[in-house]
């Protein structure tokens, strides 16, 4: 649905290139009064399910024109708030602390300032390290999610690895995601594919000596992908890691 806006320019996606993504018309204002009056009248119909949970992933919330209409529609559910961190958000700071069951997911690609520049376009990464360590505070342990998405030669490097797994002790994560850039995930070659998971394998080592929970998913790697993963891994992890 748009619009989504965000204040991101990530070098893997497009979206905030796309027709109408930040500024709401009145064709997009129709489709979302439409959204709401159905999910409305679910909620209201007692159709939803006792385990059910909310994904919101309208882009950046924190900054969405139908924000309150969102936290209205999900109060008193679990959610999951998909960020980008830049804004300390009190209404959702307030949900994840009244649903323990609600997590915030920040695709956080970055150990370190440079890095986090180089892959977001904005250099905010202190801002965010303490908006997300502000919900930390408002929420309990396993309530923040980071993904990491793995560009060979642009964030693989140790000095990223180290800093987002201290990053990720800090704030007691549920979990790292590890995943990749799906928009050029068909048309790698073999040789790509070797580079990409041997530079995965190595925040995965890291993240096991740790003790850093770690999703992998078929939708980010293949199974062949992940066996070679975890071998890699193991391997990494049997020769030594530095401390």
């Amino acid at each position: 649905m748009y619009p989504s806006p965000c204040q991101c320019h990530c070098i893997y996606c497009h979206v905030y290139e796309t027709y109408d993504n930040v500024t709401p018309t009145s064709r997009t204002a129709e489709a979302y009064e439409r959204l709401f009056g159905i999910l409305e009248r679910i909620k209201e119909s007692g159709m939803l399910a006792p385990d059910f949970a909310w994904q919101v992933t309208c882009g950046e919330i924190s900054i969405h024109p139908y924000k309150k209409r969102f936290l209205e529609l999900i109060e008193g559910r679990p959610a999951l708030f998909f960020t980008n961190g830049f804004r300390y958000d009190e209404g959702i700071a307030q949900h994840l602390h009244e649903n323990p069951n609600s997590c915030l997911f920040l695709s956080i690609d970055a150990g370190i300032p440079e890095t986090w520049h180089k892959v977001k376009g904005v250099n905010n990464f202190e801002t965010v390290l303490s908006n997300l360590t502000k919900y930390y505070h408002r929420s309990a342990p396993g309530q923040i999610r980071l993904k990491y998405i793995v560009l060979p030669g642009i964030n693989d490097t140790w000095e990223d690895y180290v800093s987002v797994v201290d990053i990720a002790k800090a704030l007691k994560v549920q979990a790292i995601e590890i995943s990749r850039d799906h928009v050029i995930k068909s048309s790698m070659s073999p040789k790509e594919r070797i580079t990409l998971v041997s530079a995965a394998a190595y925040l995965l080592a890291l993240c096991q000596k740790n003790d850093i929970p770690v999703a992998l998913f078929d939708l980010n790697y293949t199974l062949e992908e992940q066996e070679q993963m975890q071998q890699l891994a193991q391997e990494i992890l049997e020769r030594g890691l530095p401390d």
